[in-house]
Protein backbone atom coordinates (compact mmCIF):
# COMPACT_ATOMS: atom_id res chain seq x y z
CA UNK A 1 0.00 0.00 0.00
CA UNK A 2 1.41 3.37 -1.01
CA UNK A 3 2.21 5.45 2.17
CA UNK A 4 0.40 9.19 2.59
CA UNK A 5 3.00 11.34 1.05
CA UNK A 6 2.83 9.11 -1.86
CA UNK A 7 -0.79 9.01 -1.66
CA UNK A 8 -0.84 12.81 -1.46
CA UNK A 9 1.71 13.23 -4.43
CA UNK A 10 -0.74 11.42 -6.69
CA UNK A 11 -3.52 13.51 -5.27
CA UNK A 12 -1.79 16.56 -6.56
CA UNK A 13 -1.50 15.18 -9.98
CA UNK A 14 -5.39 13.90 -10.15
CA UNK A 15 -7.16 17.64 -10.10
CA UNK A 16 -11.02 16.69 -9.75
CA UNK A 17 -10.65 13.49 -7.52
CA UNK A 18 -11.23 13.30 -4.15
CA UNK A 19 -8.32 13.09 -1.40
CA UNK A 20 -6.61 10.12 -1.63
CA UNK A 21 -5.29 10.94 2.49
CA UNK A 22 -8.89 11.80 3.57
CA UNK A 23 -10.23 8.59 2.02
CA UNK A 24 -7.61 5.95 2.92
CA UNK A 25 -8.22 6.82 6.35
CA UNK A 26 -10.68 4.22 6.25
CA UNK A 27 -7.81 1.75 5.12
CA UNK A 28 -6.90 2.17 8.97
CA UNK A 29 -9.62 -0.14 10.07
CA UNK A 30 -12.09 -2.85 8.32
CA UNK A 31 -14.33 -1.88 5.48
CA UNK A 32 -16.11 -4.77 4.55
CA UNK A 33 -19.81 -3.23 3.35
CA UNK A 34 -21.76 -4.88 5.75
CA UNK A 35 -19.73 -3.12 8.18
CA UNK A 36 -20.78 0.44 6.78
CA UNK A 37 -24.33 -0.95 6.95
CA UNK A 38 -23.81 -2.40 10.40
CA UNK A 39 -22.07 0.95 11.58
CA UNK A 40 -25.09 3.30 10.05
CA UNK A 41 -27.67 1.26 11.23
CA UNK A 42 -26.31 1.71 14.49
CA UNK A 43 -25.66 4.92 14.43
CA UNK A 44 -29.63 5.53 13.12
CA UNK A 45 -30.82 3.08 16.54
CA UNK A 46 -28.68 5.85 18.83
CA UNK A 47 -29.70 8.99 17.79
CA UNK A 48 -33.48 8.35 16.14
CA UNK A 49 -35.01 5.62 19.09
CA UNK A 50 -32.41 6.58 22.32
CA UNK A 51 -31.99 9.87 21.04
CA UNK A 52 -36.02 10.32 21.32
CA UNK A 53 -36.31 8.75 25.00
CA UNK A 54 -35.45 12.46 26.42
CA UNK A 55 -38.71 13.64 24.79
CA UNK A 56 -40.62 11.30 24.52
CA UNK A 57 -40.38 11.24 28.66
CA UNK A 58 -40.96 14.72 28.58
CA UNK A 59 -44.15 14.24 26.93
CA UNK A 60 -45.66 11.43 28.80
CA UNK A 61 -45.37 13.84 31.52
CA UNK A 62 -47.03 16.35 30.25
CA UNK A 63 -49.85 14.23 29.68
CA UNK A 64 -49.72 13.37 33.08
CA UNK A 65 -49.46 16.71 34.75
CA UNK A 66 -53.24 17.42 34.48
CA UNK A 67 -51.39 20.76 32.68
CA UNK A 68 -53.33 20.80 29.07
CA UNK A 69 -51.13 23.75 28.25
CA UNK A 70 -48.32 21.15 28.22
CA UNK A 71 -48.06 19.63 25.31
CA UNK A 72 -46.42 18.04 22.82
CA UNK A 73 -46.75 20.50 19.34
CA UNK A 74 -46.28 17.40 16.32
CA UNK A 75 -45.70 20.17 13.98
CA UNK A 76 -42.42 21.78 15.97
CA UNK A 77 -41.53 18.17 17.99
CA UNK A 78 -40.75 20.47 20.96
CA UNK A 79 -42.69 20.49 24.10
CA UNK A 80 -44.74 23.69 24.45
CA UNK A 81 -46.52 25.23 27.99
CA UNK A 82 -43.20 25.37 29.82
CA UNK A 83 -39.74 27.43 29.53
CA UNK A 84 -39.30 27.65 25.80
CA UNK A 85 -35.66 27.02 26.36
CA UNK A 86 -35.96 23.47 28.10
CA UNK A 87 -39.10 22.95 25.47
CA UNK A 88 -37.76 24.51 22.36
CA UNK A 89 -34.13 24.05 22.49
CA UNK A 90 -32.89 21.96 25.42
CA UNK A 91 -35.12 19.27 24.78
CA UNK A 92 -34.93 18.57 20.88
CA UNK A 93 -30.49 18.86 21.55
CA UNK A 94 -30.72 16.20 23.79
CA UNK A 95 -31.02 13.40 21.23
CA UNK A 96 -27.31 14.72 19.71
CA UNK A 97 -25.04 13.79 22.57
CA UNK A 98 -26.68 10.60 22.34
CA UNK A 99 -26.29 10.45 18.47
CA UNK A 100 -22.56 10.98 19.44
CA UNK A 101 -22.18 8.10 21.58
CA UNK A 102 -23.59 6.17 18.86
CA UNK A 103 -21.55 7.24 16.35
CA UNK A 104 -18.42 6.52 18.30
CA UNK A 105 -19.55 2.86 18.92
CA UNK A 106 -20.03 2.36 15.36
CA UNK A 107 -16.27 3.25 14.12
CA UNK A 108 -14.81 1.30 17.33
CA UNK A 109 -16.94 -1.52 16.84
CA UNK A 110 -17.54 -2.12 13.26
CA UNK A 111 -14.36 -0.70 11.97
CA UNK A 112 -11.89 -1.06 14.46
CA UNK A 113 -10.61 2.84 14.29
CA UNK A 114 -10.94 5.74 16.32
CA UNK A 115 -12.96 8.58 15.72
CA UNK A 116 -10.16 11.07 14.56
CA UNK A 117 -10.03 9.00 11.52
CA UNK A 118 -13.57 10.97 10.54
CA UNK A 119 -11.92 13.92 10.68
CA UNK A 120 -8.47 14.21 9.26
CA UNK A 121 -5.75 11.33 8.70
CA UNK A 122 -2.98 13.05 10.29
CA UNK A 123 -2.17 11.77 13.87
CA UNK A 124 -4.19 14.89 15.43
CA UNK A 125 -6.87 17.22 14.68
CA UNK A 126 -5.81 20.95 13.86
CA UNK A 127 -7.64 23.14 16.04
CA UNK A 128 -6.63 26.09 14.91
CA UNK A 129 -8.11 24.85 11.43
CA UNK A 130 -11.13 24.94 12.95
CA UNK A 131 -11.12 27.64 14.37
CA UNK A 132 -10.38 29.09 11.38
CA UNK A 133 -13.05 27.97 9.66
CA UNK A 134 -15.60 29.03 12.37
CA UNK A 135 -14.36 32.44 12.36
CA UNK A 136 -14.26 32.89 8.52
CA UNK A 137 -17.93 31.77 8.09
CA UNK A 138 -18.89 33.32 11.54
CA UNK A 139 -17.59 36.78 9.73
CA UNK A 140 -19.59 36.22 6.68
CA UNK A 141 -23.09 35.02 8.52
CA UNK A 142 -22.43 38.64 10.06
CA UNK A 143 -21.90 40.54 6.43
CA UNK A 144 -24.88 38.71 4.82
CA UNK A 145 -27.42 39.58 8.19
CA UNK A 146 -26.07 42.86 7.77
CA UNK A 147 -26.95 43.35 4.44
CA UNK A 148 -30.09 41.86 5.22
CA UNK A 149 -31.29 43.87 7.72
CA UNK A 150 -30.16 47.54 5.93
CA UNK A 151 -32.13 45.95 2.80
CA UNK A 152 -35.90 44.93 5.24
CA UNK A 153 -35.29 47.02 8.82
CA UNK A 154 -38.71 46.55 9.79
CA UNK A 155 -38.18 43.04 9.50
CA UNK A 156 -35.97 42.46 12.51
CA UNK A 157 -36.45 43.63 16.40
CA UNK A 158 -34.18 43.27 18.99
CA UNK A 159 -35.13 40.64 21.98
CA UNK A 160 -35.63 42.02 25.60
CA UNK A 161 -33.66 39.37 27.33
CA UNK A 162 -33.02 39.30 30.66
CA UNK A 163 -28.97 39.02 30.78
CA UNK A 164 -28.81 36.44 33.28
CA UNK A 165 -30.98 34.63 31.18
CA UNK A 166 -29.07 34.82 27.95
CA UNK A 167 -25.61 34.58 29.64
CA UNK A 168 -27.23 30.93 31.73
CA UNK A 169 -28.55 29.63 28.09
CA UNK A 170 -25.00 31.34 26.23
CA UNK A 171 -23.75 28.79 28.20
CA UNK A 172 -26.00 26.41 27.52
CA UNK A 173 -25.72 26.68 23.54
CA UNK A 174 -21.69 26.96 23.58
CA UNK A 175 -22.37 22.95 24.95
CA UNK A 176 -24.89 21.77 22.77
CA UNK A 177 -25.03 23.23 19.75
CA UNK A 178 -21.24 22.46 18.60
CA UNK A 179 -21.89 18.40 19.60
CA UNK A 180 -25.03 18.99 17.18
CA UNK A 181 -23.41 20.28 14.21
CA UNK A 182 -19.97 17.99 14.88
CA UNK A 183 -22.32 15.02 15.08
CA UNK A 184 -23.33 15.93 11.86
CA UNK A 185 -20.38 16.68 10.43
CA UNK A 186 -18.45 13.53 11.59
CA UNK A 187 -21.51 10.92 10.58
CA UNK A 188 -22.39 13.46 7.06
CA UNK A 189 -18.50 14.82 6.17
CA UNK A 190 -16.64 12.19 7.98
CA UNK A 191 -18.32 8.80 7.86
CA UNK A 192 -21.09 8.97 4.83
CA UNK A 193 -18.43 10.37 2.97
CA UNK A 194 -15.67 7.96 3.14
CA UNK A 195 -17.98 5.20 2.92
CA UNK A 196 -19.09 6.99 -0.79
CA UNK A 197 -15.73 7.94 -1.34
CA UNK A 198 -14.47 3.92 -1.22
CA UNK A 199 -17.00 3.54 -4.15
CA UNK A 200 -16.74 7.07 -6.04
CA UNK A 201 -13.72 8.85 -7.13
CA UNK A 202 -15.03 12.20 -8.61
CA UNK A 203 -15.09 15.23 -6.17
CA UNK A 204 -18.18 16.58 -7.40
CA UNK A 205 -20.08 13.51 -7.72
CA UNK A 206 -18.96 12.53 -4.02
CA UNK A 207 -20.09 16.17 -2.74
CA UNK A 208 -23.47 15.93 -4.68
CA UNK A 209 -24.18 12.51 -3.11
CA UNK A 210 -23.39 14.01 0.54
CA UNK A 211 -25.26 16.80 -0.15
CA UNK A 212 -28.43 14.71 -0.62
CA UNK A 213 -28.06 12.65 2.08
CA UNK A 214 -27.37 16.02 4.35
CA UNK A 215 -30.96 17.37 3.12
CA UNK A 216 -32.91 13.98 3.63
CA UNK A 217 -33.23 14.56 7.50
CA UNK A 218 -33.70 18.65 7.29
CA UNK A 219 -37.20 17.88 5.50
CA UNK A 220 -38.83 17.75 8.44
CA UNK A 221 -37.34 21.18 9.88
CA UNK A 222 -40.19 23.15 9.84
CA UNK A 223 -39.29 26.14 7.93
CA UNK A 224 -39.46 23.88 4.72
CA UNK A 225 -42.84 24.43 4.45
CA UNK A 226 -42.45 27.90 3.45
CA UNK A 227 -40.77 26.96 0.00
CA UNK A 228 -40.07 22.90 0.23
CA UNK A 229 -37.86 23.44 -3.03
CA UNK A 230 -35.84 26.14 -2.60
CA UNK A 231 -34.83 25.18 1.14
CA UNK A 232 -34.13 21.79 0.57
CA UNK A 233 -31.60 22.82 -2.59
CA UNK A 234 -29.90 25.55 0.24
CA UNK A 235 -29.39 22.45 2.40
CA UNK A 236 -27.97 20.26 -0.06
CA UNK A 237 -26.09 22.70 -1.15
CA UNK A 238 -24.45 23.36 2.15
CA UNK A 239 -24.22 19.48 2.63
CA UNK A 240 -22.21 19.76 -1.10
CA UNK A 241 -20.31 22.64 -0.34
CA UNK A 242 -18.97 21.53 3.74
CA UNK A 243 -18.36 18.07 1.61
CA UNK A 244 -16.41 19.86 -1.44
CA UNK A 245 -14.98 21.86 1.71
CA UNK A 246 -13.57 18.33 2.82
CA UNK A 247 -12.50 16.76 -0.29
CA UNK A 248 -10.60 19.53 -0.90
CA UNK A 249 -8.52 20.12 2.26
CA UNK A 250 -8.20 16.61 2.41
CA UNK A 251 -9.63 16.91 6.04
CA UNK A 252 -12.98 17.94 8.14
CA UNK A 253 -12.08 20.40 10.37
CA UNK A 254 -12.64 23.46 8.20
CA UNK A 255 -16.28 22.06 7.84
CA UNK A 256 -16.52 21.48 11.72
CA UNK A 257 -16.21 25.26 12.42
CA UNK A 258 -17.86 26.95 9.53
CA UNK A 259 -20.75 24.28 10.68
CA UNK A 260 -20.81 25.29 14.45
CA UNK A 261 -20.59 29.03 13.45
CA UNK A 262 -23.71 28.87 10.63
CA UNK A 263 -25.70 27.25 13.93
CA UNK A 264 -24.05 29.27 16.60
CA UNK A 265 -24.68 32.61 14.76
CA UNK A 266 -28.71 31.84 14.42
CA UNK A 267 -28.88 30.33 17.84
CA UNK A 268 -27.36 33.33 19.48
CA UNK A 269 -27.55 36.31 17.43
CA UNK A 270 -30.30 36.63 15.11
CA UNK A 271 -32.99 33.78 14.35
CA UNK A 272 -36.07 34.05 13.00
CA UNK A 273 -39.90 32.94 13.45
CA UNK A 274 -40.82 29.76 13.10
CA UNK A 275 -37.55 28.61 13.24
CA UNK A 276 -36.62 24.85 14.11
CA UNK A 277 -35.36 25.48 17.40
CA UNK A 278 -36.15 28.72 19.46
CA UNK A 279 -33.78 30.60 21.08
CA UNK A 280 -33.65 33.55 22.79
CA UNK A 281 -31.36 34.91 20.16
CA UNK A 282 -30.25 38.96 20.81
CA UNK A 283 -31.85 39.88 17.26
CA UNK A 284 -35.89 38.40 15.76
CA UNK A 285 -36.85 38.03 12.17
CA UNK A 286 -40.19 37.99 11.19
CA UNK A 287 -39.02 37.94 7.59
CA UNK A 288 -37.92 34.48 6.35
CA UNK A 289 -37.24 35.03 2.62
CA UNK A 290 -35.59 31.46 0.92
CA UNK A 291 -34.73 33.06 -1.95
CA UNK A 292 -32.50 35.55 -0.56
CA UNK A 293 -31.43 32.97 1.96
CA UNK A 294 -30.12 30.88 -0.64
CA UNK A 295 -28.30 33.98 -2.61
CA UNK A 296 -26.64 34.57 0.27
CA UNK A 297 -25.95 31.27 1.24
CA UNK A 298 -23.83 31.16 -2.38
CA UNK A 299 -22.20 34.02 -2.31
CA UNK A 300 -20.55 32.97 1.29
CA UNK A 301 -19.89 29.51 0.09
CA UNK A 302 -18.09 31.16 -3.11
CA UNK A 303 -16.17 33.48 -0.49
CA UNK A 304 -15.00 30.96 1.82
CA UNK A 305 -14.33 28.61 -1.15
CA UNK A 306 -12.14 31.57 -2.65
CA UNK A 307 -9.98 32.71 0.67
CA UNK A 308 -9.49 28.59 1.33
CA UNK A 309 -8.06 28.38 -2.32
CA UNK A 310 -5.72 31.28 -2.32
CA UNK A 311 -4.81 29.96 1.09
CA UNK A 312 -3.68 26.89 -0.03
CA UNK A 313 -1.76 28.36 -3.78
CA UNK A 314 0.01 30.50 -0.42
CA UNK A 315 1.25 27.46 1.28
CA UNK A 316 2.44 26.27 -1.57
CA UNK A 317 4.21 29.09 -2.57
Amino acid sequence: MPDAKTLTRQDAKAPGRCAPDFVGATEQGKNALWRYLGGFLTVLVFWLVLGSVPLLLSALWAQLDGDPATMLDPNTGTLTGIDPIVGGYLLPNLSFPIFLVGLVVAVRLFHGRGVRTLVTPRSSIRWRRVWDGFGLWLLLAAVAAVVEIALYPRAFTWRDVSLWRYLGFLVLALVLTPIQTSAEELLFRGYLLQATGRLVRARWVLALINGALFAAPHFANPEVARDPVLLMVYYAGLGAFFAWLTLHDGTAELALGAHAANNLFVVLLVNYEGSALWTPALVLSTRFDPVFNLLTFAASALTFGLVVLRARRTDAA
